[in-house]
C-alpha cells in the first residue's frame, strides 16, 4: 500500500536532485529515505530512480509514480484544509473588549473557566471605554468590560446594549509608599493640586473626567506629567515618587511601592460594566457575563 510519505519522498528526491537533498527538506536521515524509496519501489515492482555521480534521476516508471504521486499529495492537503475548517467551525468565537486594569483581574479567569465548558477560541481586545462602546456598536467584538462613574453614567442604548454592573468603587489617589503624602490616613484634595499627574491617552477616559472636575472646582487644571494607560509605567512613576495617579483599588491592588490614599472630598465612585449586544445570544457569551459576576462577588470587589 502506498503511503502519502513515500510520495513525498520521492517528489522531494525529483525536486532536489539528490537522496541527501530530499533528507534535508524533509527533516529525515538518509536511512528514513532509502527506506521509504525501497519500499515505494517494491510496491510499484518497479526501479524509480537511477543513481550517478551527475545525482540522482527518475526512471519512467519513476516520472509515472510520480506525476500520480503529486495528484495524492495535493488532495491530501486539499483534505487537510477542508477538515481543517471544519475544526474551525466547530469551535466558539469569541471576541471580549476590556480596559487593562480590570481585564488583568477578571479576563484570565473567564477564559480559563470558559475553556473547561467550551470549544472557545477567545480574541481579546485592549482598550478604553468609548473604544469598546464603539466596537460593541460596529460588531467587531461581542462582549466587553467598560467603566462610568456614579455622577456621570453611560448613556447607552438599551435596546441594543444589555449592560451589567459588576461592581463599584472609590476613587482614591495612588502614591509612592515613600513620600510625604503616604504618611497620611487621607488627603485632602486641595493638597494635590500643584502635584504631578499620571493620566490617560484617552482624552474622556473616565479618571481624567473625575480629576479635571475636580481641579476645576478649585479654579485648576491637573499638571499633567504624562498620558499613559500602562500600568507598569504607571506603577513605576508612582513608586519612584515622579507623581500620583487618580485611580480604584481593584486597579492596583498587590502592588508593591505604592499606597492608595482616601480622600477627604468624594469625589465619587467608579462603576464596572459588562456589557454586550441584546442581540448576542451564544452561550460562551452568556456564560462569560455570569463567570465574571461570580467572579466578582467571590472577590468581593465591591468592599475593596
Amino acid at each position: 500500500m502506498f503511503t502519502l510519505k513515500q510520495m513525498q519522498v520521492l517528489e522531494k528526491v525529483a525536486q532536489t536532485g539528490s537522496l541527501n537533498g530530499a533528507a534535508i527538506a524533509l527533516g529525515y536521515g538518509m536511512p528514513t529515505i532509502s527506506h521509504h524509496l525501497r519500499s515505494l519501489e517494491q510496491e510499484c515492482q518497479s526501479k524509480l530512480i537511477e543513481r550517478s555521480s551527475r545525482g540522482t534521476r527518475l526512471t519512467l516508471a519513476g516520472e509515472v509514480v510520480l506525476r500520480e504521486a503529486k495528484v495524492m499529495l495535493a488532495r491530501a492537503e486539499s483534505l487537510e484544509k477542508q477538515l481543517a475548517k471544519l475544526r474551525e467551525a466547530d469551535s466558539i468565537s469569541l471576541r471580549i473588549g476590556t480596559f487593562a486594569s480590570i481585564g488583568s483581574k477578571l479576563v484570565p479567569y473567564t477564559m480559563r473557566e470558559l475553556a473547561a465548558q467550551y470549544r472557545v477560541r477567545v480574541e481579546l481586545t485592549e482598550a478604553e471605554t468609548s473604544e469598546i462602546l464603539q466596537q460593541l456598536a460596529d460588531g467587531n467584538i461581542d462582549v466587553g468590560l467598560v467603566c462610568d462613574y456614579d455622577s456621570d453614567p453611560l448613556q447607552l442604548d438599551s435596546t441594543k446594549v444589555h449592560a451589567v454592573e459588576l461592581f463599584s468603587e472609590p476613587f482614591q489617589v495612588l502614591v509612592g509608599a515613600g513620600t510625604a503624602l503616604a504618611q497620611k490616613r487621607e488627603v485632602d484634595f486641595a493638597e494635590l493640586l500643584e502635584e504631578p499627574w499620571i493620566m490617560s491617552r484617552v482624552p474622556d477616559e473616565v479618571s481624567d473626567r473625575v480629576l479635571i472636575r475636580s481641579c476645576a472646582q478649585y479654579g485648576a487644571t491637573p499638571r499633567r506629567l504624562v498620558a499613559t494607560d500602562d500600568l507598569g509605567m504607571i506603577h513605576a512613576l508612582v513608586s519612584s515618587g515622579q507623581g500620583i495617579s487618580l485611580t480604584t483599588r481593584a486597579a492596583f491592588e498587590g502592588y508593591n511601592g505604592v499606597r492608595l490614599l482616601p480622600i477627604k472630598q468624594r469625589l465619587g465612585n467608579r462603576r464596572v460594566w459588562f456589557v454586550r449586544n441584546k442581540q448576542e445570544s451564544a452561550a460562551a457569551a452568556l456564560s462569560c457575563e455570569t463567570l465574571m459576576s461570580d467572579y466578582v462577588k467571590q472577590r468581593k470587589f465591591q468592599q475593596l
